[in-house]
């Protein structure tokens, strides 16, 4: 009996991770048939967004069964104002953000970047010239300094150390043996803090240098800390020149903005 049942219990385990290997072949089979987002639009210029957004009356429901996020968000923010969205958890903040990067298709409405409505842009340009930072970033196989480098592939080690500095990540990096050169991404990625690997994302989107700024809930780890001080810094200097939209629900935060958006 022993003899007959070990051969069937190990068919059985072995079916479980069948069922997940099926699985990620039709993952990758959806991803391999998918259009790419790039494609041509109304002008073949190079972009160069000025930093206007506006929503006309977006509407957002993540699935037909779920309530919408928005309906009739209309919204207007100017070149160069600082602007707090705050609110509820789950109001809808992070969406806000991913909204204007084209990550979520409003399903009724318009977000509009200069006057042109993005549907009408080249995704992949339009994104190339917003700096984001995720509220849960991911790091790259790859270097720290290839990491940062994927945002601006000619930056002299003068600006990694900059952006690094600006981020309060340096002072961590040039404690590690390889610096700028350990390696992350994959499992290594663990072995970073998490406070860490968001200051690296930080540092890629002071990297970029945009015209617009989108930066989701800091850890408040940090917004008490250095980097805090620093964001805080670097958003006062920038004010009028770059469009910056980050979310907090900080007090002392939100009365040094421009603008406020209040999400329930």
């Amino acid at each position: 009996i022993w003899r007959v049942i070990s051969p069937l219990q190990a068919t059985c385990n072995a079916l479980v991770r069948i069922r997940y290997i099926f699985r990620s072949v039709n993952q990758v089979h959806s991803l391999m048939i998918s259009q790419p987002e790039n494609k041509t639009t109304i002008s073949e210029e190079a972009l160069q967004l000025k930093g206007d957004i506006s929503f006309s009356n977006v509407g957002l429901r993540y699935s037909a069964d779920r309530p919408a996020v928005y309906s009739g968000l209309t919204l207007d923010i100017t070149k160069g104002e600082i602007v707090v969205v705050t609110g509820a958890s789950g109001s809808g903040k992070s969406s806000l953000l991913k909204l204007i990067m084209g990550l979520y298709p409003p399903q009724m409405g318009a977000v509009r970047i200069d006057g042109i409505d993005i549907r009408q842009r080249d995704p992949v340009a339009l994104r190339r010239n917003i700096s984001y930072v995720p509220q849960t970033p991911e790091l790259f196989h790859g270097s720290i300094e290839q990491n940062l480098r994927m945002c601006k592939p000619d930056a002299s080690l003068d600006d990694l150390r900059s952006a690094l500095h600006l981020s309060g990540a340096l002072p961590a990096i040039d404690k590690l043996e390889q610096g700028l050169s350990y390696f992350i991404g994959d499992y290594r990625s663990e072995q970073l803090s998490s406070n860490l690997v968001y200051q690296l994302t930080l540092a890629r989107a002071y990297l970029r240098d945009s015209s617009i700024l989108l930066v989701d809930e800091m850890p408040p780890s940090l917004i008490q800390h250095t980097t805090g001080d620093l964001f805080r810094s670097y958003c006062k200097e920038k004010r009028k020149k770059k469009t910056i939209i980050f979310v907090t629900d900080r007090k002392e935060d939100i009365l040094r903005a421009d603008k406020l958006v209040y999400l329930t």
